[in-house]
């Protein structure tokens, strides 16, 4: 989060270079996946549980909102918020002002909505924000990124949203430092490389 870590260039090859049909069919299945309550059941499971894990006190799950917290804004906005895990953990390191979560699963915006009808929760994508220009001080994600088709477009319409001054707050696997990527251990088996599972359709 500090300035020494913004000079690195990203070089997003499959939104900018990539096949512009198999990037469409990618993100319609993509969509599916994280979109729709039988696709993403096993998925949502995962993240539930991770609300029963304490969270360490030199982890982002614990650093990133404490530092937006300290922002103190006004207004907030998480992209990818899944079932409010975060917002709650806002809520218990004192955050008091205006939250809203963006989804791409309606069911589990249906269903924040009645566990939490004190703040906003909207369907939408990182692609389609459905917030005007310039609406909030903060615009947050964790571990969101790195699962969009696009995420050039996900950025321009994440940064579209933020007021002047505003900030972008980001975190996502550090592809470039670790030479891998440390989401393929996610899927039916955590044994199994990536390669592993694409070449078995998994």
């Amino acid at each position: 989060m500090e300035n020494s870590k913004c000079d690195r260039q990203f070089r997003w090859i499959s939104s900018v270079n990539g096949d512009p049909e198999l990037l469409s069919s990618l993100n319609d299945q993509m969509t599916w996946f994280y979109g729709q309550q039988d696709g993403r059941e096993m998925y949502q499971s995962m993240l539930d549980t991770q609300e029963e894990i304490p969270t360490d006190s030199s982890s982002v799950r614990h650093l990133m909102p404490q530092y937006i917290c300290d922002l103190k804004p006004e207004t907030i906005l998480e992209i990818g918020c899944a079932s409010g895990r975060l917002y709650r953990q806002l809520r218990q390191y004192g955050y008091q002002g205006n939250y809203c979560g963006v989804e791409v699963a309606d069911y589990v915006i249906q269903q924040n909505r009645h566990k939490h009808p004190e703040v906003t929760w909207q369907c939408g994508t990182a692609y389609n924000i459905p917030f005007p220009d310039s609406s909030f001080e903060v615009c947050f994600s964790l571990y969101v990124l790195e699962h969009l088709v696009y995420p050039e477009r996900g950025l321009s319409e994440m940064m579209r949203v933020i007021k002047p001054n505003g900030r972008l707050v980001l975190v996502f696997p550090d592809f470039v430092e670790s030479g891998r990527f440390s989401s393929q251990l996610l899927g039916l088996s955590p044994v199994m490389t990536a390669a592993e599972k694409l070449r078995q359709g998994r």
